[in-house]
């Protein structure tokens, strides 16, 4: 009888698996900033070898999301043995096909060096690609190219505007690197705008940093207590 309830419930599991994978790849192909959040609550599940199991299963029968989603998995071994060639492979693939979030993926594997040689130039021009198809992950990852020089001629410009469009789209560490620039720019008015985003995703550094640009020039602050 204990065998039995045991296979009821890995059964349920794989269905329950299933569904969820289901409802992710269909909802969320594109992989903007609230997908990427339901991918990364999938690979910290318990049940994370399940979710990738069904997503082997979904991409190899074509579906180019579910081939996207595995990519973590395989990169990371999150419910998998680790495999970063065949997880460059499948990035390479779906970006091929035009997936915004998997040129980013793939610009990722390229920028470190995962799975393969290590092309900091090609992985900005996948990011630019990834950012144009509204990825804004994408577009945030370019932004610390442009910042940083790396694979690009360095432009602090560029990147502060393409750190501005993250935010927008509520990617906090976006919001944290152009209120940086901005402060470096004496544009306190505008950093604390981009710190106080920040903080509304509960980032407490960025909370911090915006009250103490109300301390330093109160002005900016009006109707808030000091």
């Amino acid at each position: 009888m204990r065998g039995l309830l045991i296979i009821v419930a890995i059964c349920a599991c794989e269905s329950d698996a299933k569904k969820v994978v289901s409802k992710t790849t269909s909802g969320c192909g594109k992989l903007q900033i609230e997908c990427s959040e339901t991918l990364k609550s999938l690979k910290n599940s318990d049940r994370a070898p399940l979710y990738a199991q069904e997503l082997g299963r979904v991409c190899d029968s074509g579906d180019l999301s579910a081939c996207s989603y595995l990519v973590p998995f395989l990169v990371e071994g999150s419910g998998v043995t680790p495999q970063p060639e065949k997880a460059r492979e499948l990035a390479e693939k779906a970006c091929r096909e035009s997936l915004p979030s998997s040129c980013n993926n793939y610009a990722r594997l390229l920028a470190e060096g995962i799975g393969g040689s290590k092309n900091e130039s090609k992985a900005s021009e996948l990011y630019q690609k990834s950012c144009e198809g509204r990825d804004v992950v994408g577009c945030f990852n370019l932004g610390l190219h442009y910042e940083l020089g790396k694979g690009v001629e360095q432009d602090i410009d560029a990147a502060e505007a393409l750190y501005s469009r993250s935010c927008l789209a509520d990617v906090a560490p976006a919001c944290l690197r152009a209120a940086e620039i901005a402060l470096v720019k004496d544009e306190k008015g505008k950093a604390k705008g981009f710190f106080d985003r920040a903080c509304s995703k509960n980032i407490e550094s960025a909370c911090s940093a915006s009250q103490k640009i109300c301390n330093q020039a109160p002005q900016l602050c009006s109707g808030k207590t000091q």
